[in-house]
């Protein structure tokens, strides 16, 4: 299980150092506004969004590895019910 807690741990220190640099973006840009698609956008709101995809894809892969680790540990406890009958 040590393989499994490292998987954790380093998506519990993706998560936190997206914080960290979404705080930061948002404290080092201006309040200025940018035209996008005919509408004025915060600035600071461009890196905000950038990051949260980012940390969404990695929130996404790591329910995808949770799953899969799951499935893994059932067929190995019906292999091992399996082969004790």
């Amino acid at each position: 299980m040590p393989g499994n807690m490292r998987v954790e741990r380093k998506y519990r220190v993706a998560l936190a150092l997206y914080v960290v640099l979404g705080v930061l973006a948002w404290t080092t840009l201006g309040s200025d506004a940018v035209e996008l698609f005919g509408r004025a956008i915060p600035l600071r709101l461009l890196p905000i969004l950038v990051l949260g995809g980012f940390a969404l894809r990695t929130w996404v892969a790591m329910q995808a590895e949770r799953i899969r680790r799951e499935a893994e540990d059932r067929n190995a406890a019906s292999r091992e019910v399996g082969g004790k009958v």
